[in-house]
């Protein structure tokens, strides 16, 4: 039985990736490691999974985990770039600990392969779509700290002969993000305002694209990079399909029958992505991925989750506004009256 190890499972690519394996392999056995439990947890077979409750910043219980493992999928970390805004000192040094705590241990143990999530935000300021060849240097603490793990990857990849796979997700949305609150995907955040009859709000003028790719197409990424025989190097995680955020709105309004017209507000941070598009080359040709949720059909199912299981709670349709908490007040001010 091949035993792997998920950091940061109890997120919504960590659920996905967990559930994706368990379907795909019986040989898999799954350690789960995270900070808090996930509810469909408890439906999985405790023969093939067990769930630990713990930090990735402590090193005793992450190589206890390591010793026991084949592969390592890595996720843990601050998953947004507000994050990094509000703390960022404790998030930088958070991201490359974990990480280090990781890789030591897999050093230790002789643990030859794992597969950690980067970030797409380590190509600002290059060119669309976005390559894995590209030159990156990242403007921002949350882009440079996962440069730095995949740079930490490659010298334990020579010194150790570990094979350190790094993914670069795109803009990653779940079914039900109801846990991440205002660091929820902006696609979760518009559907619960909207579902609830409230306003979205959007930052510039709503003409700002991202590649949004489902969870479960994202875990099939991961997935795959741990099976193929590949070597230390980067992956795009993302369709290949832009989508502007009046036109995630525009799918919003057509699915609930509804015409709720945006509010427009200035972009309140100093870098922001106006767009964000992967180029799936790479991913194609030497993992076989190819996108099976459409941008349409993701949509409908957090809608159908939100319905189902948060309609009644009414301070997810005012997470949208959770960012005014990390400005200043002179910012936070006109914001509330433009």
């Amino acid at each position: 039985m091949k035993k792997i190890l998920v950091t940061g499972a109890s997120g919504v690519i960590g659920t996905s990736i967990i559930k994706n394996l368990l379907k795909r392999n019986s040989d898999y056995y799954i350690q789960a490691l995270a900070n808090h439990d996930e509810e469909s947890f408890s439906t999985l077979d405790k023969n093939k999974f067990t769930f630990i409750n713990g930090d990735c910043r402590d090193y005793s219980l992450v190589d206890s985990l390591v010793s026991n493992s084949n592969a390592v999928i890595h996720l843990a970390a601050p998953s947004s770039f507000l994050m990094y805004k509000e703390k960022p000192i404790e998030s930088t040094i958070d991201t490359i600990q974990i990480f280090l705590n990781i890789m030591e241990s897999m050093r230790k143990h002789k643990v030859k392969k794992i597969i950690h999530a980067s970030t797409s935000a380590v190509y600002e300021g290059n060119k669309f779509p976005y390559k894995e060849t590209m030159f990156i240097s990242p403007p921002e603490l949350k882009s440079l700290s996962k440069k730095m793990n995949e740079d930490i990857g490659k010298i334990y990849s020579s010194s150790s002969g570990i094979t350190a796979v790094a993914m670069r997700p795109m803009s990653v949305y779940g079914d039900d993000e109801s846990k991440k609150g205002g660091y929820a995907n902006v696609i979760s955040l518009f559907v619960w305002a909207m579902v609830s009859g409230k306003i979205p709000i959007v930052w510039g003028n709503g003409n700002q694209t991202r590649d949004f790719i489902h969870a479960e197409d994202a875990a099939e990424m991961f997935c795959l990079a741990l099976e193929k025989d590949v070597y230390t190097q980067s992956f795009n995680v993302g369709t290949g399909i832009e989508t502007s955020f009046n036109e995630i709105i525009d799918i919003i309004n057509s699915l609930r029958k509804t015409n709720i017209k945006p509010k427009y507000v200035p972009v309140p941070i100093d870098i922001y992505a106006r767009r964000l598009l992967s180029d799936n080359t790479l991913v194609e040709k030497v993992l076989g991925f190819k996108p099976k949720i459409t941008i349409q059909e993701g949509i409908k199912r957090v809608i159908k989750e939100f319905e189902s299981k948060h309609i009644k709670d009414k301070k997810l349709a005012d997470k949208q506004e959770f960012f005014k908490t990390l400005l200043p007040q002179e910012k936070h001010s006109q914001s509330k009256t433009d």
